[in-house]
């Protein structure tokens, strides 16, 4: 994967070209598909609508022709350079584009779904992701299947596909940004499936250093914040999912680059619009999750990030709560991922100096810690009174305490340590 600024998203200057396997899997070039569309579309006897929809058969029909002639005819036009195919983009004329578009929005109606698998319509989409050079045929193609993975006998059809998922998974490498979304859709609606999340999963912790290398490599550099934002919610998913996942991404990281990168995204996405704070709650319960299996992650995670954590920290909690006028905790989750923040830096404060996290006892921040603390000390006194009970309010009263102790602790020892100095 390149340069993944938003000023190149198209580039294929990769070790494997954008939408195609890396292990040279490929699929025949005789569509019989062709064959069943002509057949389908000539029978009489068929209504011409779709299900209850207002969507014509015929026209769906015909865009998929095209389709296949599409993909056909590039097919045809690569050249070859000492049996190596010509990588270079190519573009979608506007008729097709606008074909493929009006299909792409018509693949999220149920019956649509319905009708797109019960033509086999999955064969040629895996077709044009494998084969084609154009970026914008392949990002339609891949929205196409995100929208319709959603449908369960589509998501067990392509979870049954063992190519397919190695495709999505390798294409994820993909230079070209708009095409990465799209396939991490694929994957996050597939994980949403429980009938088919262990195939997925497994997929992802057999090709783990690639995926791994991919992600961090687009934490640390990608400034498209609709793909880090899609990436973020992705990764939270597959670790809530998956605890083994975790274990390998610790391992992994020989380096101890995994804070400092996922810190760097969550920097990139509050700087671009202060209005993506809520996916730095994402990125709180990603990094507590990775805490929980090292024993020394706060010396080698925390404390060497400990700048970058603060700052973030201090932004979190300020432009989440500061300018609420009640500083209220809004739902469960982000009781739960304040809770997973504080418990980072609580870490971090055993190890620190007050010297060294001043920016926490910016009065601002401090203000803002001791509101939250006594409106979430009432929000619960009151659900318990509502029988009503919900464990992440709890565990974020419990983290305000602690870190309030621990910066009256760092405080008080300030205070000894400039009175011994006046003595």
């Amino acid at each position: 994967m390149n340069d993944l600024s938003e000023d190149n998203t198209n580039g294929t200057d990769n070790v494997q070209s954008d939408h195609e396997l890396s292990n040279g899997v490929t699929i025949g070039n005789d569509y019989s598909l062709l064959d069943v569309l002509n057949e389908d579309s000539t029978d009489s006897q068929l209504s011409d609508t779709i299900g209850d929809t207002v969507f014509s058969r015929h026209w769906l029909f015909k865009c998929l022709v095209n389709t296949v002639k599409l993909i056909n005819k590039e097919g045809n036009n690569q050249t070859n350079d000492d049996e190596n195919i010509s990588q270079e983009p190519i573009e979608l004329d506007d008729k097709s584009e606008e074909e493929l578009s009006i299909l792409w929005d018509m693949s999220a109606n149920e019956d649509v779904m319905s009708f797109l698998n019960d033509i086999k319509a999955i064969d040629l989409f895996e077709t044009i992701i494998v084969r084609t050079n154009s970026p914008r045929f392949a990002e339609i193609t891949a929205g196409i299947l995100a929208n319709i993975a959603i449908n369960r006998d589509i998501c067990l059809n392509l979870a049954n596909r063992p190519n397919f998922r190695q495709l999505i998974i390798d294409t994820i490498s993909s230079s070209d940004i708009p095409f990465v979304i799209q396939i991490v859709r694929i994957i996050s609606t597939c994980l949403s499936n429980e009938e088919v999340k262990s195939l997925w999963l497994q997929t992802i912790k057999d090709n783990s250093h690639q995926f791994l290398h991919n992600i961090q490599y687009t934490f640390e550099n990608c400034l498209n914040c609709d793909l880090l934002k899609s990436i973020v919610l992705l990764i939270n998913k597959i670790v809530y999912l998956d605890d083994q996942f975790v274990n390998i991404w610790i391992t992994y990281d020989t380096r101890y680059e995994t804070v400092k990168c996922l810190l760097n995204a969550g920097q990139q996405l509050v700087d671009e619009d202060s209005e993506n704070i809520e996916f730095i709650d994402y990125i709180w319960l990603i990094i507590h999750s990775l805490s929980l299996l090292r024993d020394d992650f706060t010396e080698c995670h925390l404390i060497c990030n400990r700048n970058e954590l603060l700052s973030l920290f201090c932004q979190y909690i300020i432009d989440s709560f500061g300018d609420s006028v009640d500083y209220v905790i809004a739902s469960a989750h982000r009781a739960g991922s304040l809770s997973a923040a504080i418990s980072l830096i609580n870490q971090m404060l055993c190890l620190s100096t007050y010297s060294s996290v001043e920016q926490l006892f910016d009065p601002q921040m401090l203000d803002c810690l001791r509101q939250i603390h006594l409106n979430c000390d009432e929000y619960i006194k009151q659900l318990a009174t509502e029988a009503s009970h919900d464990v992440n309010y709890q565990l974020a009263l419990d983290a305000l305490k602690a870190i309030q102790k621990s910066v009256q602790n760092l405080a008080q020892k300030r205070r000894n340590s400039c009175l011994e100095k006046s003595i």
